[in-house]
């Protein structure tokens, strides 16, 4: 009897989540602290850097920043910037809190393997239980009156205004972490290996090897005739392999006797 362990798993799934939404309440109470007590200095620091030209923040947002995955083909088109509500999120918005780290113009975040972002005054981490989620910062900026963007992962250093985060384009690119790379390349994969019934030795040695049911015979000479009919389709340039083609002519063989035999 499990009675007991599946009550007590429960009342510590509820208690975890109990802990979870009261350690992210006082994060937002803390974060909202923090900008009343900066209002001043960030009003002295939008208006100093107004008359210079200098570093004005439009929109800076903290979190989970990789797009939800059913949008990925039609945002990467680049028609349009990626929009905060494309995002998988949680995310918050940073926008005073990143202006007021400006200082004479520049900005300057050092990053380290055990230092987090959420730690700046007017951050918080908005999943502060879920250690699997990558935490990005994302920045639109000002600069000489020229819009510039950038975006880098919790632990890595911030530093602007740099001239690669110049936008080159009609728009922006929007809120684009490292994370939607190894996204979209796992979705190519995947979908790869549903369109193609073979593959090259050089694509079967990098494929992740899973666990597959033995074949039977007769599914072993269904996919030995799509492999071969697929080969000598690519042209003479492409290299049968030697496995299929001699399983091929082994199936082919073992027909014929068969048929040579009831003929008899």
């Amino acid at each position: 009897r499990t009675f007991g362990d599946s009550s007590a798993a429960g009342k510590h799934a509820a208690g975890t989540a109990e802990m979870g939404e009261m350690l992210l309440s006082r994060q937002k109470d803390q974060a909202a602290l923090d900008l009343r007590n900066m209002e001043v200095e960030l009003q002295r620091i939008v208006q100093k850097e107004q008359k210079r030209r200098g570093v004005l923040v439009r929109k800076a947002l903290y979190g989970n920043l990789q797009l939800r995955p059913e949008l990925l083909h039609a945002v990467l088109q680049g028609e349009r910037p990626i929009q905060p509500e494309e995002l998988q999120g949680p995310w918050i918005d940073v926008t005073s809190a990143v202006q007021c780290l400006v200082e004479q113009s520049i900005v300057r975040v050092h990053g380290s393997a055990t230092y987090s972002k959420a730690d700046l005054p007017g951050f918080y981490n908005p999943t502060p239980l879920n250690s699997q989620v990558e935490l990005s910062l994302y920045v639109l900026y000002d600069f000489r009156e020229t819009l510039h963007e950038v975006i880098v992962d919790d632990r890595e250093s911030l530093t602007m205004p740099l001239r690669k985060h110049l936008v080159s384009g009609d728009h922006p690119r929007g809120p684009f972490p490292s994370s939607n790379v190894e996204l979209l390349l796992r979705r190519r994969q995947l979908e790869a290996e549903v369109a193609s019934p073979c593959s090259s030795p050089r694509q079967q040695a990098t494929r992740r090897v899973t666990h597959r049911r033995i074949r039977t015979s007769e599914e072993e000479l269904q996919r030995a005739v799509k492999c071969h009919t697929v080969l000598r389709m690519q042209g003479p340039s492409f290299e049968p392999l030697k496995r299929e083609f001699y399983l091929l002519l082994g199936a082919s063989t073992l027909v014929i006797l068969l048929a040579v035999q009831r003929s008899l």
